[in-house]
């Protein structure tokens, strides 16, 4: 197992980088050539959806309509039939305070629809601020793969009085009975606060026995601390890793700590089942910045085994790894950057 906990003192911030040992699928998987939302091939006016057939497909001239109401069938250049669903209601032209579309396809072996549902707040009046609600469901043959499927939930909450907005995001994927992710984030337009989770676990079953063969995990959280003219004053960051079994990229190897009151300090984690890995830095304007680092393995018969150190002056570079059993990340944390946006 792998741990990375990290917090830097005045501006608690990490950078989330999803670079994924086991890629989360796009969420919004319409079918190719196509996509969600209106201003693609389908816009309302007064309560109406036109449609306009997608290039590459062929469409019904005789869709089903009503107000805020369209359902036709699309084919592809190879055959593959879908039945799209459109319902809206609101204001129209890219503002529909609530819609939702879905393909479902006929004929296919694996079967499968992709949806997505919108739930939106317009800015009314001017400067009362938004809120968006997206949801996404793609399986069959619109997931990741054969027998997976993903879940998508994400939110965004913008207010013009305090100048700011709040982004939330969840996906679930399941890889039919083998492997499952979960990833969690959540942050602030103004990257004064990000928080992200990731899980990843896969699993074999055996004369109906189920068995967990590999985890990893990884946890990112900070924020950014302002005085009262909005001058980053300081940081913190706080990251947690766990690697075991066939998630772990690296059984032999170890780490040695460079810096701090456990320089020297070196540990080897050869045949380890499971590897974890800690670390806390914080940096405050005009006082300058610590670092914490914790390193165990937990090696079945052989009892566990940990070093750790603290350092005053630096908040990061601490170790040496060798061969890295962490990697790849699934989530960055990173000290001094900005945080990029969440979907």
């Amino acid at each position: 197992m792998r741990e990375i906990f990290y917090m830097k003192i005045n501006t608690l911030r990490a950078l989330v980088a999803g670079s994924a040992m086991l890629p989360v699928a796009a969420f919004a998987a319409a079918p190719a050539g196509t996509t969600f939302g209106e201003g693609t091939d389908w816009s309302m006016t007064g309560g109406t959806i036109t449609h306009t057939c997608p290039t590459g497909y062929t469409c019904d001239a005789n869709p089903i309509s009503d107000t805020g109401f369209l359902q036709v069938q699309m084919t592809d250049g190879a055959g593959n039939s879908f039945f799209r669903t459109i319902v809206a209601d609101g204001e129209g032209a890219g503002v529909e305070q609530f819609r939702t579309e879905s393909f479902v396809i006929a004929g296919s072996t694996n079967g499968g629809i992709a949806t997505q549902q919108t739930l939106a707040s317009p800015d009314v009046p001017a400067g009362a601020g938004t809120m968006a609600a997206v949801s996404t469901i793609n399986s069959g043959s619109f997931g990741p793969g054969a027998g997976a499927t993903t879940v998508n939930l994400a939110q965004d909450v913008n207010s013009a009085s305090f100048n700011t907005g709040f982004k939330y995001d969840a996906t679930i994927q399941s890889n039919g009975d083998s492997v499952a992710t979960l990833q969690l984030a959540q942050s602030n337009a103004d990257t004064d606060y990000a928080d992200n989770f990731r899980y990843d676990q896969n699993t074999s079953i055996t004369g109906g026995t189920v068995s967990i063969d590999g985890k990893a995990i990884d946890i990112a959280s900070s924020v950014t601390l302002r005085d009262n003219a909005s001058v980053v004053i300081g940081d913190q960051t706080f990251g947690y890793t766990q690697r075991e079994g066939n998630l772990m990229t690296a059984v032999t190897g170890g780490a040695t700590l460079d810096v701090g009151s456990g320089a020297g300090s070196s540990i080897t984690w050869t045949g380890a089942s499971a590897v974890e890995r800690v670390l806390v830095g914080q940096t405050m304007s005009g006082i300058g910045s610590f670092g914490y680092e914790r390193l165990a393995d937990v090696d079945a018969g052989a009892g566990n085994e940990q070093i750790s150190t603290f350092d005053l002056t630096q908040a990061t570079g601490l170790d040496t790894l060798g061969a890295d059993p962490f990697s790849p990340a699934l989530v960055g944390i990173n000290f001094g950057g900005s945080l990029p946006a969440i979907p």
